[in-house]
């Protein structure tokens, strides 16, 4: 694009909620938010930029990148894994469910705080993009990849020391 964006730009940090006030009234012009706030904000007529997906197919990497992953000690994995696989299958099941059913997303308005019908058809949208269908090593692949992208960009500043993805991030049973 050739924009300076530090020099162009004069930043604003706050809340995501108070961020989203914010360009509704118009005090500011654009706003770096989470995918559920840019899906509020897409309801009520925003239009989205530059995606976290456009972000990821602009650095090269033509894969879907998983951005959300669940935390744990590998013993508690060992010696749990009866129960490890009924969490995963269960948020799997969850996710099914929220994918597919327009009336779940009705019956869970209170809970998001909103019952407008578009934002509820957006947050659905937005949901279905972020939610993967598989777990492959493709996947696990073009997760390294953007690794290595953040170690060259970004240096120690950005990712520590650890210079690879550890293939310990990916927990082999669990699979998509």
């Amino acid at each position: 694009m050739g924009i300076d964006f530090a020099g162009a730009v004069e930043p604003v940090f706050g809340a995501p909620p108070l961020l989203n006030e914010e360009l509704a009234r118009g005090r500011i012009d654009a706003v770096l938010t989470y995918w559920h706030y840019a899906a509020r904000l897409e309801a009520s007529g925003a239009r989205v930029f530059l995606s976290v997906t456009d972000m990821i197919r602009g650095l090269g990497i033509d894969s879907h990148v998983p951005m959300l992953g669940y935390a744990f000690r590998e013993e508690w994995a060992d010696r749990e894994g009866v129960a490890l696989q009924g969490f995963v299958a269960a948020s799997r099941e969850a996710k099914t469910l929220l994918a597919s059913s327009k009336e779940e997303w009705i019956r869970l308005a209170p809970l998001i705080g909103s019952d407008d019908p578009a934002a509820l058809v957006a947050l659905q949208a937005g949901f279905r993009v972020g939610t993967p269908d598989r777990w492959s090593e493709v996947e696990r692949q073009a997760a390294s990849d953007l690794y290595a992208i953040l170690v060259r960009i970004g240096g120690d500043k950005l990712v520590g020391s650890a210079k690879v993805l550890d293939v310990k991030t990916f927990w082999p049973p669990v699979s998509y």
